[in-house]
C-alpha cells in the first residue's frame, strides 16, 4: 500500500510542476491543450486514489488527448525553445499517465 501511496505522490508532484510549463505558452491553443491534458491526467491520478481507498471507478486513458496536444504544439508553439518545454512536459505527462492506468489495473 505505501508503494501505491508513493506512487501517486510522485506523480501528483511532476504533475503540478508540469502545470507551470504551461504559462510559457504563447500561443492560446496550446496553452489551453496542455491545461486540458494536466487536468485529464489529473483526473486520472484522482481516479487511482479512488481505487486505492476502495472505490473503484473506471478510468481513461489520455492516449488521444496526449497525440492531440502535441499536434497542436507542433503547429502553435514558437519559438522552438518553447515547444521543446512542452514536448518534454507532454511526454512526462505521458509516462505518468501510463503508470496510473496500469497501477490501476493492477488493483
Amino acid at each position: 500500500m505505501s508503494h501505491v501511496l508513493a506512487v501517486l505522490v510522485a506523480c501528483d508532484h511532476y504533475a503540478r510542476g508540469l502545470t507551470r510549463v504551461t504559462g510559457r505558452a504563447e500561443d492560446p491553443a496550446t496553452r489551453d491543450a496542455v491545461r486540458r491534458l494536466v487536468s485529464c491526467v489529473g483526473g486520472n491520478l484522482e481516479m487511482l486514489s479512488g481505487t486505492v481507498d476502495g472505490h473503484p471507478e473506471a478510468w481513461h486513458p489520455a492516449d488521444d488527448l496526449l497525440d492531440a496536444t502535441q499536434v497542436t504544439i507542433d503547429r502553435g508553439a514558437r519559438p522552438s525553445g518553447e515547444r521543446h518545454a512542452l514536448t518534454v512536459a507532454v511526454r512526462c505527462l505521458r509516462h505518468i499517465d501510463r503508470a496510473t492506468v496500469e497501477l490501476a489495473r493492477d488493483l
